[in-house]
């Protein structure tokens, strides 16, 4: 064992974050560049990029619990974390890699002379093993933390995982801006390899881990019972990821529609929804008379999932906000013409622009599978007329958004390990954890009720930052709290379900909400109303014990 393992110092806890680091990494690689290059130099539609991306929230749903349960129990190489660790970055590593070349692969498996023969489904396989890849290590990567730290170091393990993890993050920024996203796959798969492989052979893990006997007492064996128990409170966003997936994947239609509060749901919408309110309420009284900390377990769950729901909304949709908020401030177009050039990409724009008689059939005729809307001609017209200003202003709204979330990744960066971690030794991590979610949902409030210039945008995402920093920290330390020790890996595994299927809610309902919407601020009404009932969730939960200084 390494000394600084066995005096637990600060460079320890360093060494320890960087395997989580290098999958976190591999992760903002595959943000930051996938579409891209699958668009510019594969040359594949929205439509295709959406399949090839829907193949992550498979991977996450499928392989986290399973390979966090066989790690629980597998002895291998010196390790329970290490063997998955070691197979996880070498292939995503090697998936890194093959996303530029994927016309080599093509070569290999497809003949013929059709450039895109086979290209989809390769990029999907792709995307596929890079995504299960990085899936196969991160859940293990988390759980290595809580397996080398005592529960009084827990919090100090997880808030110096996000701080290193944050700043190689700001790092993808800052490789990807200046150097571009080529150079960005080649040298995060180097240090996907390398941050990951080398301290998983420097750490050692502990044969038998610490702090089971208490928890061990309350909740027994894993069973398949447990299992569900535990799934309990993300019942009904299960049931809607099923239903996406299943919906979009295979175009199938079901019938029967509701509209509830300016909603249009379908049937299965509205179950899901009516499932998800009655469990939280249940969660909340345990009703089903269920052991302390498996509650406990299930209140974490359910207030972290309506957290990633507001998260994720902001992620995907903060470019359309500012996009409407800029143009309508600076370009004079109708209400109807202004919501559609929000909406639209570059190509289509591009299009427009050129007279591409592809585009224009595709826009004024779309599938009406695709939720597109209709342009006519006078909204075609209209753009054309104010082409450069509606460039200008979009243009501005990409570097904005992009600087918005570096300050986002710089902030979230410099809290956990330097503030946050010593106000939880103060006040314990769950209060801190949902004083840091309100401040977060009052940084989106401000978003939505005056940010109508950049600065002020800036300041409000700066004050979301404490969130997110808060976010992709405590809540690892906090719900390893609440499960047996030598289960961490399941536990873990099932936690993920709280990230993944709000995810799923963000991009697709959340998406047609703010598709329908005339004003684009609706984004962060999204964000700053999910945000407030999750920090009202998170008071639910038992505040442990403060760590000891």
């Amino acid at each position: 064992m390494l000394d600084i393992q066995k005096k637990k110092s600060n460079s320890f806890f360093v060494l320890l974050s960087l395997p989580s680091t290098a999958m976190g990494f591999a992760l903002s690689v595959q943000i930051s560049a996938l579409s891209w290059i699958l668009s510019t130099k594969y040359g594949l539609d929205i439509h295709e990029i959406g399949i090839v991306w829907a193949a992550g929230p498979i991977a996450g749903i499928v392989a986290q619990p399973i390979v966090g349960l066989v790690s629980d129990k597998l002895w291998f190489m010196g390790g329970r974390r290490r063997p998955w660790i070691v197979v996880g970055s070498l292939l995503a590593a090697l998936m890194l890699l093959a996303l530029p070349n994927l016309e080599i692969v093509q070569k290999i498996f497809v003949s013929g002379s059709d450039p895109k023969a086979g290209l989809l489904t390769i990029a999907v396989i792709v995307a596929l093993l890079l995504d299960l890849s990085i899936n196969v290590s991160l859940n293990p990567t988390r759980s290595l933390v809580a397996d080398c730290t005592t529960l009084e170091e827990r919090s100090k393990g997880y808030t110096w995982m996000q701080t290193i993890s944050g700043s190689f993050g700001m790092l993808a920024y800052f490789i990807g801006g200046t150097m571009g996203n080529l150079a960005l796959i080649y040298i995060g798969a180097i240090i996907t390899l390398l941050a990951a492989i080398i301290p998983a052979f420097l750490i050692e893990e502990p044969r038998h881990l610490a702090n089971t006997e208490e928890t061990k007492k309350e909740d027994g064996a894993s069973t398949g019972k447990d299992i569900l128990v535990s799934l309990f409170p993300l019942f009904g966003l299960l049931i809607y990821g099923i239903y996406v997936l299943v919906t979009k994947l295979f175009g199938i239609t079901i019938p029967g529609r509701v509209h509830l509060l300016g909603m249009d749901l379908s049937i299965i919408e509205f179950t899901s929804l009516a499932i998800f309110v009655v469990t939280t309420l249940m969660v909340l009284t345990n009703a089903l008379r269920i052991p302390k900390k498996a509650n406990e377990y299930q209140k974490v769950l359910l207030a972290h999932s309506l957290t990633w729901v507001g998260v994720q909304t902001m992620f995907i949709y903060a470019f359309f906000f500012l996009s409407f908020t800029f143009i309508n401030q600076k370009v004079e177009l109708t209400p109807d013409t202004l919501d559609r050039v929000v909406s639209i990409s570059d190509n289509v724009l591009t299009g427009i622009e050129n007279d591409d008689p592809k585009v224009l059939k595709d826009i004024q005729f779309p599938d009406p599978k695709s939720n597109s809307k209709v342009f006519t001609q006078q909204n075609i017209e209209e753009i054309k007329d104010n082409l450069p200003a509606i460039k200008e202003v979009r243009g501005k709204s990409g570097k904005t958004n992009s600087m918005a979330f570096f300050i986002l990744s710089l902030v979230s960066a410099l809290l956990p390990a330097f503030v946050l971690n010593p106000i939880a030794e103060r006040i314990g991590m769950v209060k801190t954890h949902y004083i840091a979610i309100f401040i977060m949902a009052i940084g989106y409030g401000g978003i939505f009720f005056i940010a109508n210039t950049a600065i002020l945008y800036y300041m409000f995402i700066a004050i979301a930052g404490i969130g997110w920093g808060s976010v992709v920290s405590l809540p690892f330390a906090i719900m390893s709290e609440k499960v047996d020790q030598t289960k961490m890996g399941l536990y873990m595994g099932i936690f993920n379900l709280s990230v993944v299927l709000p995810q799923l809610v963000a991009s697709f309902k959340m998406g047609e909400v703010v598709n329908n919407a005339a004003d684009k601020s609706i984004v962060f009404g999204i964000c700053m109303i999910t945000l407030a009932i999750s920090g009202v969730l998170w008071m639910f939960v038992k505040n442990e014990k403060v760590a000891k200084k």
